[in-house]
């Protein structure tokens, strides 16, 4: 007769061994994976707090970076304006030169602008008759022998940093003309000549520089000088020249404009 209580006996027992080894090794397991569960916590915490003082320590960097970018930016706002009002200090002075100059010679501006050349001299002869144009204000000092030197202009040679070369040339050239046509004035006077503003090649090509957008190209006068009752008209227009390059200096764009220029030229040149 087969023995069930024996059968019965050995699959307990084998049981309650197979549950006890179970039992064992999930034991083991979950110790273990309890184990790696904290090393993985612990290096996740480390990781964690070395990212934070990593960051902390970026932000810091970009805290600083930003205040030296402030401080720089505040500088070269402090800079630039102490330029800009060196700028307009230089073109102000310059320009109350030119002006007084131009004061100081109008009466013949009128002359040339109002008589033709051979009405010159008979209008200088009267002069003590009739001063309508009130050339008896003219200075007959004799500074002018220094006409194109750096002396006479030493304003403008002080205030040349500031201004730059096209905004200086255009100046230099300007005061020149006027000066120039003061000299031909008092050259009639003394040799009883006739002068025609027209045909003097050194005026003009001092107008021709006022008129470039360098200084280095020729400029362009922008009308024929076929009449020398023109005269106003084409000093009106060095003025307004004037003006303009005075307001491109301020704005930055004669630089600009100038350098664009010149790297076309250089690009031309080796095409």
């Amino acid at each position: 007769m087969f023995d069930w209580s024996s059968l019965l006996t050995s699959i307990v027992v084998n049981g309650i061994i197979t549950v006890t080894i179970s039992s064992l090794f999930k034991y083991k397991f979950d110790k273990k994976l309890d184990a790696q569960k904290f090393t993985f916590e612990k290096e996740r915490l480390d990781i964690n707090h070395q990212m934070q003082k990593e960051l902390e320590f970026l932000k810091s960097e970009i805290g600083h970076v930003s205040i030296l970018n402030q401080k720089n930016i505040e500088h070269f706002q402090s800079l630039n304006q102490a330029v800009q009002s060196r700028k307009i200090e230089a073109l102000e002075t310059v320009w109350n030169l030119y002006l007084n100059i131009r004061i100081s010679i109008s009466p013949i501006l009128n002359l040339f602008s109002i008589y033709l050349p051979n009405e010159y001299l008979n209008k200088i002869n009267k002069i003590h008759e009739n001063d309508s144009l009130g050339l008896k204000s003219i200075d007959n000092s004799d500074d002018l022998v220094r006409l194109d030197t750096v002396p006479l202009l030493r304003k403008l040679e002080e205030q040349r940093p500031f201004l730059g070369e096209v905004m200086y040339y255009k100046f230099r050239s300007s005061i020149v003309i006027l000066k120039r046509l003061k000299l031909m004035y008092l050259n009639m006077l003394k040799e009883n000549t006739t002068y025609n503003w027209c045909d003097d090649t050194l005026l003009i090509d001092h107008f021709k520089v006022v008129f470039s957008t360098d200084t280095i190209s020729e400029g362009h006068i922008p009308f024929s000088l076929d009449s020398p009752l023109k005269l106003l008209s084409v000093i009106g227009l060095v003025e307004f020249e004037i003006t303009k390059t005075m307001d491109g200096v301020l704005s930055g764009e004669v630089i600009a404009d100038i350098s664009l220029e010149r790297a076309m030229r250089l690009y031309n040149g080796f095409s």
